[in-house]
């Protein structure tokens, strides 16, 4: 970028700061003016400032409207919350102590898992170089790390792979393999074979996301993913007590026929066993075999255009609602061995 490009670049940024700061300036003035207008009634009001709020973090309120923050419970936001908690976790670092980082280690969740008695799929290689991987027919193949679905390949019957990311078929785990852009995944060893857990007609397992915020789900996200359908995943969004949660209306929606009601138990297990206040706990499901696939301690991006406006306060107030049952059982004593003794968790203890 020449200096005259960056400089019109920084001209125009500074602009729509400007223009942004000035539009919040204003919607003040009109909050203000609304709460001292006498006609109109309590019921137009709330909505009223119920929408002018919306839009709104708590870093915005001004002084004079505090106490509007918890009326209208002015920027409760799960996106708000997760990047938040990123950010919490990021400090613990700095103080030597780990705790549910998002790039969590696939073996200590196998390990915390079996100790809460939460079933697994039967690993047949792990811990291993790709040159190492035997392959073998309706299994999957995937790195210790990684998120969505980058680097897993279902091993078919005649042995080739096929990318649940790219939706590619390769003949070989080189080729399959040259998928992955990091190169530093490719020679470690931190890759394992497990085996496909599918119905009895072949079809693969669906995925089912507990969003569990410390012993509660908030939603139970299933995906179908079929590498052989060039037209993508499917998905719907179960509200935990029955019924569809209105999420997002972007994803092709799937015809779904439930969810198994023990992935609720086993996810509320899982959760109140780790020490955070929001878990997204992945299960694989077929033929009535629930499996445990993953434990992801926070997503990896931020959810912005991928939840409705109503969907991201819901789910925000069950983060507060957890955090603070969270905060109340560590000062009543809680130790959460369980998950301490799986989990290398630095200088915690």
């Amino acid at each position: 970028m020449s200096s005259s490009e960056y400089g019109e670049l920084e001209r125009d940024i500074r602009s729509k700061v400007r223009a942004f700061n000035a539009a919040k300036s204003e919607l003040w003035r009109s909050i203000s003016t609304l709460k001292r207008s006498e006609g109109v009634s309590g019921l137009e009001r709330k909505k009223l400032l119920t929408d002018a709020y919306s839009p709104l973090s708590v870093k915005d309120i001004r002084p004079r409207f505090a106490m509007d923050l918890e009326r209208f419970d002015i920027g409760v936001s799960f996106r708000s919350s997760v990047a938040h908690t990123r950010l919490w976790k990021k400090s613990l670092k700095r103080n030597g102590a780990v705790v549910a980082p998002g790039g969590n280690s696939k073996t200590a969740d196998r390990k915390f898992a079996a100790r809460l008695g939460i079933p697994l799929p039967a690993i047949l290689q792990e811990q291993e170089t790709v040159d190492n991987i035997i392959l073998r027919p309706n299994t999957v193949l995937k790195p210790e790390e990684g998120s969505a679905a980058k680097g897993v390949f279902l091993v078919d019957e005649n042995l080739e792979l096929v990318s649940f990311s790219s939706r590619h078929r390769y003949s070989s785990v080189d080729e399959a393999i040259s998928e992955v852009k990091s190169e530093k995944l490719k020679k470690l060893p931190i890759w394992k074979l497990e085996q496909a857990i599918t119905s009895d007609e072949g079809e693969l397992a669906h995925d089912f996301k507990v969003w569990s915020f410390y012993g509660r789900p908030g939603v139970v996200q299933e995906i179908k993913r079929d590498p052989f359908n060039a037209d993508g995943n499917e998905y719907f969004y179960h509200r935990p007590s029955g019924g569809e949660f209105r999420m997002n209306g972007a994803r092709t929606r799937l015809k779904t026929s439930g969810f198994p009601e023990i992935l609720l138990e086993y996810a509320k297990r899982i959760s109140l066993a780790s020490p955070v206040p929001f878990l997204r706990i992945d299960f694989l499901s077929a033929q009535n075999q629930v499996v445990l696939g993953e434990i992801t301690p926070h997503p990896g991006g931020t959810y912005a255009g991928q939840l409705f406006d109503e969907a991201d306060k819901e789910l925000g107030q069950m983060y507060y609602d957890a955090e603070a049952r969270l905060y109340l059982d560590l000062i009543r004593g809680k130790k959460f061995s369980d998950y301490f003794d799986c989990y290398e968790c630095g200088a915690i203890g």
